[in-house]
């Protein structure tokens, strides 16, 4: 079974997102109005802080956004390539800018999940997820995942991405001090894991 990947400075950093990039989509989310982030997908989604803690933004594929979209599809194109070997039809909904805080209430977090589910979720293939923030600017808030078995421990490096089956167990650890922006996406595909 393929597991986790990341693409970093030492693995196809040239798909990577820049600092300059990074920045212009954290910049995105200040002209935007905020929604808590639920738990679960369609319908069904609901609030409970206890289990996810983040505010949510969606950059829609639209004339400003379609460079984000762009670029996601294009690491996703090589990562599955080279990876993963899904039939998959895309990016199929807008992305969730995530924004973890830890002077919220409730300190930004999101304890162990699959991104798979029911409805709309259960297409999901291709777990995406690329870290927006300087390293050295929060602490806490680490992406791990059981990969396979073993636990791993996302790099916090500024642009890297990282993607996984969407039925990997994952969490973002509590938020301890400052704050730490992500984008996700599920990449979706209508024969499961084929």
């Amino acid at each position: 079974c393929p597991g986790y990947t990341c693409l970093d400075n030492n693995h196809y950093p040239r798909l990577k997102f820049t600092k300059e990039e990074c920045n212009k989509i954290i910049n995105l989310a200040k002209s935007f109005y905020p929604a808590p982030a639920a738990v679960g997908s369609d319908s069904s989604a609901k609030l409970n802080a206890g289990v996810r803690s983040a505010d949510t933004y969606v950059l829609e594929n639209d004339d400003e956004n379609r460079w984000v979209f762009d670029k996601i599809a294009k690491a996703v194109s090589v990562a599955n390539g080279l990876h993963f070997g899904y039939d998959i039809a895309g990016i199929t909904h807008g992305i969730q800018l995530i924004h973890y805080k830890s002077d919220a209430d409730v300190k930004g977090h999101y304890d162990w999940h699959i991104d798979m589910g029911h409805g709309e979720a259960s297409t999901r293939k291709i777990s995406f997820t690329a870290q927006l923030s300087e390293e050295n600017s929060y602490e806490g808030c680490n992406l791990e995942l059981n990969n396979n078995g073993t636990q791993v421990v996302a790099t916090r490096e500024q642009g890297s991405i990282h993607l996984f089956p969407s039925y990997m167990l994952h969490r973002v650890t509590p938020i301890t001090k400052g704050e730490r922006y992500a984008l996700v996406i599920w990449i979706h595909g209508s024969n499961t894991f084929r």
